[in-house]
């Protein structure tokens, strides 16, 4: 099992409902797929990941330690307890605790009806006296007999051919896991493994298809054309992808690892995508296409002004890749204009081909709205959390806001039906001081954003109300707070 280390990302973005972090205390990875068996009954696997050296090892033997965690899992489902298992977790035994810097995994699988769940964890180091971990998370499980469909795209550290079956097994393999959805400079390459249904139902027996698998930019939703590869199948009852992507020449950035069915026609019939973040400072972006492009007689053309160019590149920032960011942003600074202009056009003729001038017109509309709404005394309305979060992924379907909670700093909860092929997910934003109309992101549940388990304690914590020490009183503060909406706004926003 690979070694976890303290990563600065330096795409400055955290992955959501991954990172389970009590400071101090256990550290921990999690993530969960779903599959279907055989006779079509679906099942969940769950995997925590845990980092050695966040535990306490304690002695078991003559020159020998290990720690222990007792983990509870619980599925609720509409206010009932569908599944539960509570059960005690083994480190590997170590004959030195000061060499505990590894991790180790602990999977499970639970045979759940299709249907939404929360999934309550909670972790106990019970050599440590340090808190437990608590975590709540949001689980869909979908499934169609009459449709093709894909189970999740499972990231691998490793795939071997399995001797005798086990927890790690699925089609004759045994599937280690890779947790962390996060690739350093070290990995250059990306194995995984899913599962396609109902293929041989919809299409008929053996009848041909293929299954292709691409790497999309997580901002511009832009397919890599260099990172896309086909596999043609025959139809079965259920048709497997086991695949290794090479990643050594992809930069620094958010992505999405996307599996399409296609017919002979070429027409997508079931698709699926798991997130992941690469860094590799070592390989720099080609951004010498745009150099050569013609911006005469179009709109770009007719941008003039240098403040204004450099204002349109950097407001380019939400809808743009990381190592896109970089690069507009030194241009932005000190290119000339005519590079500018060629920039420009090329971003929009990247994005919509046949109207490039109309997908920058619509994208300045919202421009507009977010400079309205967002902008603060120093920051024009697209570089505020709350600006590029609608910029990014559009207006949200609801805002619960609360400015007067006497207990709280002014907060808003933002929610999105679905977004990136993720539903139901949340965007906490909050402000020190109201006045400015700068409210900061702590904490959202969608991948490739911030996530902060505290998010509560942060904002339900004004000094002048109480003075607390939270890591010394571990009860809810917001449950103790007369007429505070904030736990209600975010478990049911409306």
């Amino acid at each position: 099992m690979k070694k976890i280390k303290n990563l600065v990302l330096l795409i400055t973005l955290l992955l959501s409902a991954m990172h389970l972090y009590a400071n101090p205390g256990i550290r921990v990875y999690f993530a969960h797929n779903t599959f279907w068996a055989p006779n079509d009954d679906p099942y969940l696997e769950t995997y925590l990941q845990f980092d050695a050296s966040s535990l306490r090892f304690v002695p078991v033997n003559i020159n020998e330690y290990k720690a222990t965690v007792e983990i509870l899992l619980v599925f609720n489902h509409n206010d009932q307890i569908i599944e539960f298992r509570k059960y005690e977790l083994n480190s590997p035994a170590v004959t030195d605790t000061l060499q505990t810097d590894f991790s180790f995994l602990d999977q499970q699988r639970f045979l759940l009806p299709a249907g939404s769940y929360q999934l309550d964890i909670t972790l106990n180091d019970i050599n440590s006296d340090s808190q437990k971990l608590n975590h709540t998370e949001i689980i869909d499980i979908e499934a169609n007999d009459n449709f093709i469909f894909l189970s999740s795209i499972q990231l691998a550290e490793r795939i071997e051919p399995a001797q005798e079956p086990g927890m790690l097994t699925k089609s004759g393999y045994n599937i280690y896991p890779y947790v962390d959805f996060f690739y350093p400079e070290s990995l250059n390459a990306i194995l995984f493994y899913t599962e396609v249904y109902n293929v041989a139902k919809a299409l008929g027996e053996n009848e041909g298809f293929l299954i292709t698998s691409s790497v999309e930019s997580f901002e511009t939703r832009r397919v890599l054309s260099d990172y896309t590869r086909f596999k043609r199948e025959n139809a079965k009852q259920v048709n497997v992808l086991l695949n290794t992507k090479d990643i050594s020449s992809l930069p620094t950035g958010n992505y999405f690892l996307v599996v399409d069915v296609r017919n002979r026609n070429n027409e997508i019939l079931a698709s699926n995508r798991v997130f992941f973040q690469r860094s590799n400072p070592g390989v720099r972006p080609n951004m010498a296409a745009f150099q050569n492009m013609d911006v005469h007689n179009t709109f770009a053309e007719h941008i003039v002004n240098r403040d204004s160019l450099s204002y349109f590149l950097k407001a380019l920032a939400p809808i743009s890749s990381y190592t896109d960011r970089e690069f507009v942003y030194n241009l932005a600074n000190t290119g000339d204009i005519r590079k500018m202009q060629q920039y420009f056009y090329h971003f929009w003729l990247q994005r919509d081909p046949l109207n490039p001038a109309e997908a920058w017109k619509n994208y300045y509309i919202e421009l507009c709205r977010a400079d309205a709404n967002f902008r603060t005394m120093v920051r024009r309305g697209y570089a505020t959390d709350r600006g590029r979060i609608y910029l990014q992924y559009g207006p949200p379907n609801s805002i619960n806001k609360d400015y007067d909670d006497p207990a709280a700093y002014p907060y808003e909860i933002w929610h999105y039906y679905s977004i990136n092929g993720q539903s139901n997910k949340r965007f906490v934003f909050y402000s020190r001081d109201i006045a400015t109309n700068d409210f900061n992101l702590i904490h959202s549940d969608m991948r490739g954003e911030i996530y902060n388990p505290r998010w509560k304690t942060v904002v339900v914590s004004r000094k002048e109300y109480w003075q607390v020490d939270y890591d010394e009183d571990q009860r809810r503060p917001w449950d103790r707070t007369w007429g505070s909406r904030i736990h209600d706004y975010y478990a049911e926003p409306r």
